[in-house]
Protein backbone atom coordinates (compact mmCIF):
# COMPACT_ATOMS: atom_id res chain seq x y z
CA UNK A 1 0.00 0.00 0.00
CA UNK A 2 0.84 3.67 -0.13
CA UNK A 3 1.60 3.99 3.57
CA UNK A 4 3.24 0.76 4.72
CA UNK A 5 3.71 0.65 8.50
CA UNK A 6 5.05 4.17 9.10
CA UNK A 7 2.10 6.38 8.14
CA UNK A 8 0.07 7.80 9.62
CA UNK A 9 1.98 8.08 12.87
CA UNK A 10 -0.06 7.60 16.03
CA UNK A 11 0.42 11.21 17.18
CA UNK A 12 -1.08 12.51 13.88
CA UNK A 13 -4.14 10.28 14.28
CA UNK A 14 -4.55 11.39 17.91
CA UNK A 15 -4.29 15.03 16.76
CA UNK A 16 -6.97 14.39 14.08
CA UNK A 17 -9.25 12.96 16.78
CA UNK A 18 -8.55 15.79 19.23
CA UNK A 19 -9.32 18.45 16.59
CA UNK A 20 -12.47 16.70 15.34
CA UNK A 21 -10.97 15.92 11.90
CA UNK A 22 -11.12 12.13 12.24
CA UNK A 23 -14.28 10.43 10.97
CA UNK A 24 -15.22 6.77 10.74
CA UNK A 25 -17.45 4.91 8.31
CA UNK A 26 -19.67 2.40 10.13
CA UNK A 27 -21.78 -0.40 8.68
CA UNK A 28 -23.82 -2.67 10.93
CA UNK A 29 -22.04 -1.30 14.01
CA UNK A 30 -18.56 -2.12 12.68
CA UNK A 31 -15.96 0.46 11.63
CA UNK A 32 -15.22 -0.14 7.95
CA UNK A 33 -13.19 2.95 7.15
CA UNK A 34 -11.57 6.06 8.52
CA UNK A 35 -10.58 9.41 7.07
CA UNK A 36 -9.54 12.90 8.09
CA UNK A 37 -11.52 15.83 6.67
CA UNK A 38 -11.03 19.46 7.46
CA UNK A 39 -12.46 22.62 5.93
CA UNK A 40 -9.42 24.84 5.79
CA UNK A 41 -6.73 26.24 3.55
CA UNK A 42 -4.42 23.21 3.42
CA UNK A 43 -0.74 24.26 3.35
CA UNK A 44 0.11 21.28 1.10
CA UNK A 45 -2.30 22.67 -1.52
CA UNK A 46 -0.88 26.21 -1.71
CA UNK A 47 1.49 25.41 -4.58
CA UNK A 48 0.25 23.26 -7.44
CA UNK A 49 1.82 22.41 -10.76
CA UNK A 50 -1.43 22.74 -12.69
CA UNK A 51 -4.52 24.58 -11.43
CA UNK A 52 -7.33 23.99 -8.98
CA UNK A 53 -10.87 24.22 -10.36
CA UNK A 54 -11.53 27.37 -8.28
CA UNK A 55 -10.56 29.22 -5.12
CA UNK A 56 -13.73 28.48 -3.11
CA UNK A 57 -13.49 27.07 0.42
CA UNK A 58 -13.06 23.31 0.34
CA UNK A 59 -12.82 20.16 2.37
CA UNK A 60 -9.30 18.73 2.40
CA UNK A 61 -9.49 14.94 2.72
CA UNK A 62 -6.53 12.93 3.98
CA UNK A 63 -5.70 9.47 5.31
CA UNK A 64 -8.60 7.55 3.73
CA UNK A 65 -8.35 3.92 4.80
CA UNK A 66 -10.70 0.94 4.55
CA UNK A 67 -10.85 -2.31 6.47
CA UNK A 68 -11.26 -4.00 3.06
CA UNK A 69 -14.41 -5.94 3.96
CA UNK A 70 -16.96 -3.70 2.22
CA UNK A 71 -16.80 -2.23 -1.27
CA UNK A 72 -17.47 1.50 -1.72
CA UNK A 73 -16.23 2.74 1.66
CA UNK A 74 -13.82 5.31 0.16
CA UNK A 75 -16.58 6.57 -2.14
CA UNK A 76 -18.94 6.99 0.83
CA UNK A 77 -16.31 8.93 2.76
CA UNK A 78 -15.86 11.32 -0.18
CA UNK A 79 -19.62 11.69 -0.64
CA UNK A 80 -19.98 12.64 3.03
CA UNK A 81 -17.61 15.57 2.44
CA UNK A 82 -19.30 16.61 -0.80
CA UNK A 83 -22.69 16.62 0.94
CA UNK A 84 -21.38 19.14 3.44
CA UNK A 85 -19.22 21.48 1.47
CA UNK A 86 -19.72 21.19 -2.25
CA UNK A 87 -15.97 21.26 -2.91
CA UNK A 88 -13.43 18.60 -2.00
CA UNK A 89 -9.68 18.46 -2.60
CA UNK A 90 -7.66 15.30 -2.10
CA UNK A 91 -4.25 14.03 -3.11
CA UNK A 92 -2.84 10.58 -3.64
CA UNK A 93 0.50 8.97 -4.35
CA UNK A 94 1.20 8.50 -8.10
CA UNK A 95 1.49 4.73 -7.53
CA UNK A 96 -1.84 4.44 -5.66
CA UNK A 97 -3.92 3.23 -8.61
CA UNK A 98 -6.86 2.00 -6.48
CA UNK A 99 -7.41 5.50 -5.02
CA UNK A 100 -6.99 7.09 -8.45
CA UNK A 101 -9.77 4.78 -9.74
CA UNK A 102 -12.00 5.74 -6.78
CA UNK A 103 -11.46 9.43 -7.51
CA UNK A 104 -12.10 9.01 -11.24
CA UNK A 105 -15.24 6.94 -10.55
CA UNK A 106 -16.55 9.65 -8.23
CA UNK A 107 -16.13 12.48 -10.74
CA UNK A 108 -12.96 14.09 -9.38
CA UNK A 109 -10.79 16.10 -11.77
CA UNK A 110 -7.04 15.60 -11.82
CA UNK A 111 -5.81 19.18 -11.35
CA UNK A 112 -2.04 18.67 -11.22
CA UNK A 113 0.71 17.82 -8.77
CA UNK A 114 1.29 19.07 -5.22
CA UNK A 115 4.26 18.35 -2.98
CA UNK A 116 4.16 17.19 0.60
CA UNK A 117 6.25 18.65 3.40
CA UNK A 118 8.94 16.02 2.73
CA UNK A 119 9.11 17.02 -0.96
CA UNK A 120 7.34 13.95 -2.34
CA UNK A 121 4.86 14.55 -5.20
CA UNK A 122 1.15 13.72 -5.03
CA UNK A 123 -1.55 13.80 -7.68
CA UNK A 124 -4.03 16.53 -6.75
CA UNK A 125 -7.75 16.12 -7.40
CA UNK A 126 -10.81 18.31 -6.84
CA UNK A 127 -14.55 17.93 -7.25
CA UNK A 128 -17.32 20.49 -7.12
CA UNK A 129 -21.02 19.75 -6.82
CA UNK A 130 -23.66 22.38 -7.61
CA UNK A 131 -26.06 21.10 -4.94
CA UNK A 132 -26.03 19.05 -1.77
CA UNK A 133 -27.44 15.53 -1.89
CA UNK A 134 -28.05 12.71 0.52
CA UNK A 135 -26.26 9.45 -0.20
CA UNK A 136 -27.11 5.96 0.93
CA UNK A 137 -24.79 3.41 2.41
CA UNK A 138 -22.63 3.15 5.49
CA UNK A 139 -23.03 5.85 8.13
CA UNK A 140 -20.31 8.35 8.94
CA UNK A 141 -19.85 9.11 12.62
CA UNK A 142 -18.12 12.30 13.62
CA UNK A 143 -16.78 13.87 16.77
CA UNK A 144 -18.05 17.41 17.33
CA UNK A 145 -15.70 19.84 15.67
CA UNK A 146 -14.16 22.91 17.22
CA UNK A 147 -15.98 25.21 14.76
CA UNK A 148 -19.20 27.08 15.41
CA UNK A 149 -21.62 24.92 13.38
CA UNK A 150 -23.96 22.22 14.63
CA UNK A 151 -26.07 19.43 13.13
CA UNK A 152 -24.65 19.89 9.64
CA UNK A 153 -25.16 23.66 9.54
CA UNK A 154 -22.44 26.17 8.60
CA UNK A 155 -20.70 27.99 11.39
CA UNK A 156 -22.16 31.38 12.14
CA UNK A 157 -20.16 34.41 11.04
CA UNK A 158 -18.22 32.60 8.29
CA UNK A 159 -18.97 34.57 5.11
CA UNK A 160 -19.06 32.84 1.73
CA UNK A 161 -15.57 32.76 0.32
CA UNK A 162 -13.89 32.92 3.73
CA UNK A 163 -11.62 30.04 4.61
CA UNK A 164 -12.33 28.88 8.15
CA UNK A 165 -9.43 27.35 10.02
CA UNK A 166 -11.55 24.51 11.42
CA UNK A 167 -14.37 22.44 9.94
CA UNK A 168 -17.57 24.50 10.27
CA UNK A 169 -19.92 21.52 9.92
CA UNK A 170 -20.58 18.39 11.92
CA UNK A 171 -23.06 15.53 11.75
Amino acid sequence: GQWRDVYPPEDLVQDDIRQGFCHVCVLDGRIQGVFAAMCWDDPDYQVIQGAWLNDRPYWAVHRVASRGEVRGVASRCLLWCLERGGSVRIDTHPANRPMQRVLDKNGFTLCGTVWMEDGSPRLAYQREVPFLCQGQGPSILSRPCLGGGHRGQPAQGVPYGARPTRPPWIL
